[in-house]
C-alpha cells in the first residue's frame, strides 16, 4: 500500500527553487532531479519505515545523484514532507519544521 504525501509550503518551495537552480547550471538536469525527488517519494510512500530517523518520529532519505535529502514524517497515514533540504546548508537547519 501507498501513502499520500503531502508537502509543507516551504519544502515544496525548496523543492521548486532546486529544481530551476540545476536547470540554470544545465538545461534538463531539473527534470532530472525531480524525475530523482519522485523516485525517492514513491518508495517513501511504500515503505516508509525504510530510511533512518533524522530526529525523533522525522525520517530522511537522499535524492540518488543529488546533494539533497527529504525529511520527512508520517502522521494519520500520510507522508509529511518537511524539507527538500541541501546536505551543504547547516545541518539541523531543517528542525524548526518539526
Amino acid at each position: 500500500m501507498s501513502l499520500q504525501i503531502r508537502f509543507r509550503a516551504i519544502a515544496k518551495c525548496e523543492h521548486v527553487a532546486a529544481a530551476k537552480r540545476y536547470d540554470r547550471e544545465r538545461a534538463g538536469l531539473g527534470v532530472e532531479f525531480n524525475r530523482q525527488v519522485a523516485e525517492t517519494l514513491a518508495i517513501i510512500a511504500s515503505d516508509p519505515q525504510r530510511y533512518p530517523i533524522a530526529e525523533g518520529d522525522v525520517h530522511f532519505a537522499s535524492v540518488s545523484g543529488f546533494s539533497y535529502c527529504i525529511y520527512y514524517r508520517v502522521r494519520r497515514g500520510t507522508i509529511r514532507v518537511l524539507a527538500v533540504y541541501h546536505q551543504s546548508r547547516a545541518p539541523g537547519g531543517w528542525l524548526d519544521r518539526i
